[in-house]
């Protein structure tokens, strides 16, 4: 079957924070420190296939999170790829998950998005996983209509920027009413 995005309202900042919660065990057993920022400009809410996105998310931050040592960081970045976009009624929005863990060489990064594929045999054994996660995260972006890089230092951290298209959430239009809250006819 072929994968197809729904449309539903999605509340950013409340599927970021969902998505943490998510992982709120681990990172407070390793002591790491979460962080979400959101460009103002970014509408809260867009529409969009909630569950795809949070699929995606919940791969990189499990990936974050399983390779960022005690007292590690990890930070969600959201902003506006085009801030003309905000009037159109397409927008597209970039995600960024940054991490400290232990971070990849460019030989690895080459491999990532390859189904199966994990940097060492020995992340199998340390970390489990089966090493499809980034091949259909990448898979799940491109339905979105974006696109998915990395970059990465071995021993400082590695980020995860990806951008996805979302259909802009129509604002209703505020009608004339009175001081009881009756509408008011409107005068042409």
């Amino acid at each position: 079957g072929k994968l197809q995005l729904k449309e539903q309202t999605i509340n950013i900042p409340d599927l970021l924070n969902e998505c943490l919660h998510l992982f709120a065990s681990q990172t407070k057993a390793k002591n790491i420190t979460t962080n979400i920022q959101l460009a103002k400009e970014v509408p809260a809410e867009v529409i969009g296939d909630q569950t795809r996105l949070l699929q995606i998310f919940s791969n990189l931050i499990s990936n974050a999170v399983k390779f960022t040592p005690s007292q590690g960081k990890i930070d969600i970045d959201v902003w506006m790829a085009s801030l003309s976009d905000l009037t159109s009624q397409m927008l597209k929005v970039t995600f960024q998950v940054s991490d400290t863990g232990k971070g990849m060489t460019g030989q690895e990064i080459e491999q990532l998005f390859i189904p199966y594929y994990q940097c060492n045999s020995q992340i199998d054994r340390d970390h489990g996983g089966t090493g499809l996660g980034l091949s259909i995260v990448e898979k799940l972006v491109s339905l979105m209509g974006g696109t998915i890089s990395v970059q990465s230092k071995v021993g400082v951290g590695t980020t995860f920027v990806f951008c996805g298209l979302f259909k802009n959430k129509p604002v209703p239009q505020s009608l004339p009413r009175n001081e009881s809250g009756e509408i008011l006819p409107t005068v042409c």
